[in-house]
């Protein structure tokens, strides 16, 4: 059975395994994400949604150079509600290999146009900011979940506990909601076919 191997290292930060590759997305730089360190890793390659230090810290990343065995195609967005002019510009990654599709929305700051919506395709994995201020606010997340219609959604980009940025949002308003929340025992998970629509809570352990 086809298989994604997906580890969440808070923040927006995951490693993505497929298809015999890996790619890393949006690493924060040290001290940049209030009560989290990412460790050094490795991967074939790095994604970044924009250039700012809670996501574009690079050279956190050893990377191989090794040509990717599934497809990572890049749908325009915007980090704010004014076309980027507040925020700037933002790459949501669309990750296809092995019957799967993943979606990462980077920091997504308004809902989707319909240009969008068809551009991306329905999630297999949608990984989706809910945290508000800087980004999509838990209201927000929803009506993107109605929009694409993802089988598991990962919330991202919030606050919990000491993690995260005071600012933000917890997940108690995300949580709101009739879709199952499922609660995975450690910080990674696998994605495969024919999975029931859920809600995941990968756990972080700092």
């Amino acid at each position: 059975m086809s298989e994604a191997k997906v580890t969440w290292f808070g923040h927006s930060c995951f490693l993505i395994e497929l298809a015999g590759s890996s790619l890393v997305l949006d690493p924060y730089g040290v001290g940049s994400v209030p009560g989290l360190r990412l460790p050094d890793l490795n991967a074939d390659e790095v994604h970044i949604s924009h250039d700012h230090t809670d996501h574009n810290a690079a050279q956190r990343v050893l990377c191989t150079g090794r040509p990717l065995q599934f497809t990572a195609r890049e749908v325009p967005g915007d980090h704010d509600h004014h076309d980027g002019a507040h925020r700037g510009k933002n790459k949501i990654l669309v990750i296809e290999g092995d019957g799967l599709r993943i979606v990462h929305l980077g920091d997504q700051g308004r809902l989707l146009t319909q240009e969008q919506i068809d551009a991306i395709g329905r999630p297999d994995l949608l990984m989706l900011p809910v945290g508000g201020y800087f980004t999509i606010n838990a209201q927000e997340a929803h009506q993107i979940m109605d929009q694409l219609q993802p089988v598991v959604t990962v919330p991202m980009h919030y606050r919990y506990n000491r993690m995260g940025f005071q600012m933000l949002d917890t997940l108690d308003a995300f949580l709101d909601t009739d879709v199952p929340v499922l609660r995975a025992q450690e910080k990674q998970f696998v994605i495969t076919q024919g999975m029931e629509r859920q809600i995941l809570l990968p756990v972080l352990v700092q």
